[in-house]
């Protein structure tokens, strides 16, 4: 079960009810027990807003931290092309 430890968005400009928004995501970093993904949230060319998200990886009885079980590892893994405790740096950095 993954948990949300820490989010922080950064808002451009305002949308509203019914646009066609397109919501960009990467993985910035995948730890042992966390990962740290990256959003963007786009209307046409113009970016929205942006935020990062860490979650965490708990046990579902004891809400305490637990390692990543591995076949969700090496599904994050393969769709982002990152290692474990390495930052993601082969996609530029986008967030303004």
């Amino acid at each position: 079960m993954f948990i949300v430890s820490r989010m922080a968005v950064d808002y451009h400009f305002p949308t509203r009810l019914g646009d066609a928004l397109v919501v960009r995501s990467r993985i910035e970093q995948l730890g042992r027990a966390s990962v740290e993904f990256d959003q963007q949230a786009w209307l046409g060319d113009k970016l929205l807003a942006g935020e990062r998200i860490r979650v965490g990886c708990v046990d579902r009885g004891s809400f305490k931290s637990r390692t990543l079980p591995a076949d969700v590892r090496a599904a994050l893994e393969a769709s982002a092309g990152v290692k474990a405790g390495r930052p993601n740096t082969d996609v530029p950095e986008t967030l303004t």
